[in-house]
């Protein structure tokens, strides 16, 4: 399926570049991928999410929709996930997936020395991550050694 695909991708990334660990970034439900994919390597330098679906059962409930039975939840592998360096971006004032997903995400950890969770005032879902993104990762995700 798309997992085995996006492992696949990674692979080939890692063997054409030559690098021996990956730092993997995800928006939105790419953050949830992100995380996953995440939990099933083992060279997994850090984690970055942007207003990521970190934990699908608490936004789902919170939203008052259908759960994503089907779907693996990153909540899920929090523990497995706590030695990994992370940062996780949320806008303050996003709707659409809410500063408590990631927040009840992180609680599952039992561990959250190598896990950031940043709150940016004023960002919502959409604006303004695209317009900031390089000055966030020069101060958030770049300094930070993995």
């Amino acid at each position: 399926g798309d997992r085995v695909a996006i492992s696949e991708a990674d692979e080939e990334a890692m063997r054409r570049s030559g690098a021996a660990h990956v730092r993997l970034f995800g928006y939105s439900g790419g953050g949830a991928v992100a995380a996953l994919v995440a939990a099933r390597r083992s060279d997994v330098a850090q984690l970055v999410t942007i207003a990521g679906t970190l934990d699908h059962a608490r936004w789902t409930r919170d939203d008052g929709v259908s759960p994503l039975s089907r779907s693996l939840n990153p909540a899920d592998e929090a523990i497995r996930l706590q030695a990994v360096p992370q940062v996780h971006f949320v806008g303050a004032d996003d709707e659409t997936v809410p500063p408590k997903v990631a927040e009840s995400y992180l609680a599952r950890m039992t561990d959250r020395s190598r896990s950031r969770l940043v709150s940016i005032p004023s960002y919502d879902h959409e604006c303004c991550w695209k317009q900031s993104w390089r000055s966030l990762l020069a101060r958030y995700v770049y300094t930070a050694t993995p």
